[in-house]
């Protein structure tokens, strides 16, 4: 309903005077848009795509689909900053010390993000560079594994918790987690 104008997959565009490269990153929903601040210092604001350590719910897309969109996210200069929708960051390094619990720089990035939070500091942004070091899921599809294994490793990550749990199984009684028919994106709005 707040759509004025609708953007495409590599358009351009300005916003208070700074400009933007349009990306299109289906998933979580399909026609969730990222947005690329150009210029000397680099900026991703990705919404529910790519969090810190994680990425978002496959809500109204495949992990195929994921996949597409972190490659695609993963192409961007190391030294881009990574703007997500929300603080998930404790969360998801908690859920990647369980897939790697002896890893040394998790265990480090996981300490210095609670000591972040227990101040009241956030976490955001990190930048693709650390990504692309602790992050699973943008990990896995830069090793492009299966669509497959793509799917469960969010799937485990939405059944981590006691929450999480309750949610995925609202969402899965709903009918509205991982469609498996959606296989590609309607235009960007």
């Amino acid at each position: 309903p707040a759509v004025t104008r609708r953007v495409q997959d590599g358009e351009s565009c300005c916003f208070a005077g700074l400009r933007f490269q349009c990306l299109t990153t289906p998933c979580h929903t399909r026609g969730h848009i990222s947005f690329v601040l150009e210029g000397e210092s680099p900026g991703l604001f990705c919404g529910d795509t790519l969090f810190v350590a994680g990425c978002g719910r496959f809500m109204e897309g495949t992990a195929a689909l994921m996949k597409s969109s972190l490659l695609k996210l993963s192409q961007l200069p190391p030294t881009t900053r990574i703007f997500c929708g929300h603080e998930y960051t404790v969360g998801n390094l908690e859920y990647a010390m369980s897939l790697q619990p002896k890893n040394s720089l998790l265990q480090r990035r996981l300490a210095e993000a609670k000591e972040k939070r227990e101040r009241k500091v956030p976490t955001v942004p990190s930048t693709l560079a650390e990504e692309l070091e602790h992050n699973p899921f943008l990990r896995a599809s830069c090793e492009n594994i299966s669509d497959e294994e793509m799917g469960k490793l969010r799937r485990g990550k939405d059944t981590f918790t006691t929450m999480g749990s309750l949610i995925t199984m609202a969402l899965d009684v709903k009918g509205y987690f991982n469609n498996p028919e959606e296989s590609s994106a309607p235009s960007a709005a």
